[in-house]
């Protein structure tokens, strides 16, 4: 007995991306095996005609191998020695067929088997090796009401019999008429018994009811297949068949982790973590990544690039491959730019420049990004940093665009070492760079505490989604006694594209206290705590903090202030027909 098999090999099965259009080497071996795999390249080869994709057909001999169930096994090599995947088949080898008897006999019984032969007869039958649409009459009167099983089989001429089908029959009492549904309940898993399971509401009683609702809260359950139980009642407290469904509860999704890398390599493997990065935005999805490969030193002739990334777990995917053909080989050495990684491309934003050497650097070593003009010339770079110190013929080097830049679209990158000293070109794409300036940090002398400043109409950036570190920033022109923002007070903004800047408001009260340390005059800068006279927007406090050392006295000149207060008893004395001038109407007693 033998098997035709005909089969269509790829060049190689392996999971990952195949881009379209790219070259594939021959299959110069196909091979198969029974049952037991004897090892790559000792199964029984298969005679066939190298080619990229072929279609094949062989024979398998199953003399030898015993009846049941087998597995045939097929494979495939390239010119390079790489393997397929091995396709696996299952494989019959029927018994030797029996010449079919005809069916002689059939017979029936209700409930218990009398054994064969014993049942009763189903007449007329004419005998044949199928017999169809017999039918038999079966008196009910003499059996209880309830559930009742009908058994059938049936005998061929070699006297050999048949399994026994059975039907479940159920005999009803006729009631003079149907009673409503009542209750209905339902339970999953286990039955706790009829009348013990969880309610199911009915609204309106009947003989039928449709479109029950049940809400089963699975957060206490395992993972895995469930069952749900429903069934009803009616008045006369007769229940229902149970009608069970299955539930499958999945455990939840893993979420997808962020890449980390992505690097690639030029035909040979140099292992996992050691290609050419590429700058890339942390995300779980890259696509599409944008990158310039350096082919220089590749011979002519056809190349496989690979790609492949790792998350943040270190697990990595399958390399996908594209094949590229270089027509004519360019010498090295060279640098050049393979990839950019902007988060945004902002003033002051950090970014990620990818770089890919062919030559060899020497210890001591710099990489180093350099920044054009926003026409796109070096004639008057900007040198970003850190330089990356470093041998290595790919790398990433760590970037912050400089914050006083210029908005612009035409900027461009590039790439230079130090030993040897090497120059990539210009990045073959153009920079956009944008910039949000809110302004410089202000400062402000908060006259009265009972009085605000509204912040918005000091720093109010259009376009822009904004914080302030302060509830409410616009307490003007009268807030509330007890909420007067006397502090610092920042802003953060950022942009349409995610370009961030902040500035900060800082609002104070100037407050002189009396110490009288040197003497009493009013006008002798050193007998006040801030060391300088008050003036006009200084409110002045007089015995705050224990009894001064000379009392205060304005007599040489006069005296102008936003507010007095006096406590403790302590005054301010006036002499020589002096006068102080109060030019604020605060609240002294809302000062701290």
């Amino acid at each position: 007995m033998s098997i035709n098999l005909k089969i269509v090999l790829p060049l190689l099965l392996a999971l990952g991306i195949v881009f379209p259009g790219s070259a594939q080497n021959n299959i110069t071996r196909v091979e198969y095996y029974l049952d037991a795999d004897p090892g790559y390249g000792l199964a029984q080869a298969a005679v066939i005609i190298a080619s990229p994709n072929l279609s094949t057909s062989f024979n398998v001999t199953t003399v030898n191998i015993s009846q049941g169930i087998h597995t045939v096994g097929v494979r495939s090599r390239d010119a390079n020695g790489k393997w397929s995947l091995d396709e696996i088949w299952l494989l019959f080898k029927p018994t030797l067929s029996v010449v079919p008897a005809n069916i002689t006999r059939a017979e029936w019984y209700i409930d218990s088997d009398p054994g064969y032969n014993n049942a009763t007869a189903i007449t007329p039958l004419a005998p044949g090796i199928s017999i169809s649409n017999l039918s038999f009459s079966v008196m009910l009167n003499t059996l209880s009401n309830g559930m009742h099983i009908i058994g059938v089989r049936s005998r061929n001429a070699n006297g050999a019999w048949s399994f026994d089908e059975q039907w479940l029959l159920f005999k009803s009492s006729v009631p003079a008429t149907l009673a409503n549904i009542t209750k209905a309940e339902w339970y999953m898993d286990a039955d706790p018994g009829y009348g013990n399971a969880t309610p199911i509401t009915v609204l309106t009683p009947g003989i039928q009811i449709a479109q029950l609702s049940l809400q089963a809260d699975l957060n206490a359950k395992s993972n895995g297949m469930h069952v749900i139980g429903v069934r009803s009642r009616d008045a006369n407290g007769a229940w229902s068949l149970d009608e069970q469904w299955l539930l499958f509860k999945s455990a939840p999704p893993v979420p997808l982790t962020n890449l980390k890398r992505v690097e690639y390599y030029i035909d040979n493997d140099p292992g996992y973590g050691k290609g050419f990065p590429l700058a890339f935005n942390t995300s779980t999805n890259i696509n599409p990544l944008l990158s310039f490969i350096n082919g220089t030193g590749l011979d002519s002739g056809s190349h496989k690039f690979m790609v492949r990334s790792q998350d943040m777990n270190g697990a990595w995917s399958f390399d996908d491959s594209l094949i590229f053909v270089v027509n004519t080989t360019q010498a090295g050495p060279f640098i050049n730019i393979n990839s950019l990684a902007f988060t945004n491309a902002c003033a002051a934003g950090p970014f990620i420049v990818g770089y890919h050497a062919t030559g060899t650097f020497n210890p001591g070593n710099q990489f180093i990004a350099e920044l054009s003009n926003a026409t796109g010339s070096f004639s008057n770079l900007t040198q970003l940093g850190p330089p990356l110190t470093s041998v290595s013929t790919g790398g990433l080097i760590n970037c912050t665009m400089p914050p006083n830049i210029q908005q612009g679209t035409g900027y461009r990158m590039r790439v230079r070492s130090t030993n040897p000293a090497l120059t990539s070109n210009a990045s073959t794409l153009s920079i956009s760079v944008d910039k949000l300036f809110l302004g410089n940090d202000t400062a402000f002398i908060l006259l009265c505490a009972e009085r605000g400043i509204n912040l918005t109409r000091i720093y109010n950036p259009a376009n822009s989604s904004i914080l302030w570190s302060i509830t409410n920033p616009t307490l003007a022109p009268v807030a509330k006694p007890d909420s007067a923002p006397v502090g610092i007070h920042t802003l953060f903004a950022t942009n349409a594209i995610g370009c961030e800047d902040s500035a900060k408001a800082t609002i104070t009260q100037k407050i002189a206290d009396w110490t009288g340390s040197i003497s009493s005059n009013w006008h002798t800068p050193g007998n006040w705590s801030t060391g300088n006279i008050p003036d006009s927007q200084t409110h002045v406090r007089v015995g705050v903090n224990g009894t001064p050392v000379n009392p205060c006295i304005v007599s040489t000149n006069d005296a102008e202030v936003l507010s007095i207060h006096a406590r403790n008893g302590f005054l301010v004395q006036i002499n020589n027909n002096r006068k102080i001038f109060i030019r604020g109407e605060c609240d002294a007693t809302k000062l701290p």
